[in-house]
């Protein structure tokens, strides 16, 4: 490995004049992190030699801040510039040459250049992002580079080329792209909408390969139920309505239910409907029930889900009469 001598400040065509002022001459110049910058040697420099280095840099308003090990080209701090042995080079954002102001970061074997990967807190290490299930989601940016088959540099903003959608089709220009939940590490022009999955936007399309990435907040699509199955209940105690239960992803909603219900028997009776969150229940209303059809009774509530959990809607009916719940319908809306 090659020494690099951490600078604070600005690259600003130091190649053309470090080797004149010092005699020095290094193997790259780099942007080693925001506003540092590395100058490389194929070994270390004598004191002496460091010295002349820091009175230079010191008259080009540069402060030495420390010393680290790098390979010749100084491609281990992913600069915006470097110094290619001839002239100092400028990197344009949005390359998939592996460049980046962030190190290399631990990654599933299966992970290629391309992917959409979020971190598994499990193993510390990126894995292809899905958005078919909060476990594998959100989308942190996209892999430009595998120093190593374990190993990945990741890009969260700014432009990255060589895109295709999850059906291996060029991109569209102009159009929003999202997460897709069928195929891991990949992007859809299809906005998610099946229960359970995620919308996740994740970047624009600014030609047939290049995406402009803007990874999004994750929002859950919208989750529903209906039935038009006639349901009779004569219990007293609550009975969930038959096909009035989803199971979403975990998170914050808005719920909604609305059901039309009647009386078997004349007369009227009292029942009850509420709304149930993992079997507690978050809302109720009394209900006086008659012959007559009564439609359109709705009931809202902001819940929040865990994961594993169920959202319910039930009935009760007081006096051991029989009510029947006829058309009716569940909705989670993700907030």
């Amino acid at each position: 490995m090659a020494t690099a001598y951490i600078y604070r400040g600005e690259v600003d065509n130091l190649s053309d004049t470090i080797t004149p002022a010092t005699g020095l001459t290094p193997t790259a110049i780099a942007n080693a992190w925001s506003n540092e910058v590395a100058v490389v040697f194929a070994s270390a420099i004598s004191s002496d030699e460091k010295n002349a280095l820091d009175s230079f840099l010191t008259s080009r308003r540069l402060t030495y801040v420390r010393t680290e090990t790098a390979d010749a080209a100084g491609t281990s701090f992913k600069p915006q510039r470097w110094y290619d042995g001839t002239s100092v080079q400028q990197y344009l954002s949005g390359g998939n040459d592996g460049t980046s102001n962030e190190p290399p970061l631990a990654c599933d074997s299966g992970v290629a250049v391309g992917d959409a990967v979020y971190m598994d807190s499990g193993t510390s290490s990126l894995k292809k992002a899905k958005a078919d299930a909060i476990a594998t989601t959100p989308c942190l940016g996209f892999v430009v580079a595998k120093p190593s088959s374990t190993t990945a540099v990741l890009r969260t903003t700014g432009r990255i080329d060589g895109m295709t959608d999850v059906s291996s089709n060029p991109l569209v220009l102009g159009i929003p792209y999202y997460l897709s939940p069928a195929t891991a590490g990949k992007i859809t022009a299809t906005k998610p909408v099946v229960n359970n999955q995620i919308i996740q936007l994740v970047g624009h399309a600014t030609d047939s390969d290049s995406l402009i990435i803007v990874p999004s907040t994750l929002r859950p699509t919208v989750s529903s139920v209906a039935s038009s199955t006639p349901h009779s209940i004569t219990s007293a105690t609550y009975t969930r309505i038959n096909s009035m239960i989803l199971s979403p992803l975990a998170g914050s909603y808005m719920l909604a239910f609305n059901g039309s219900v009647e009386l078997t028997g004349p007369g009227t009776v009292v029942a009850y409907v509420a709304l149930f969150v993992n079997g507690a229940a978050v809302q109720e209303r009394q209900l006086s029930v008659s012959k007559s059809l009564i439609g359109g009774e709705t009931l809202m509530q902001f819940v929040t889900v865990g994961a594993g959990q169920s959202v319910e809607a039930k009935f009760k009916v007081a006096g051991g009469d029989t009510i029947t719940v006829n058309e009716r319908n569940m909705m989670l809306l993700g907030v």
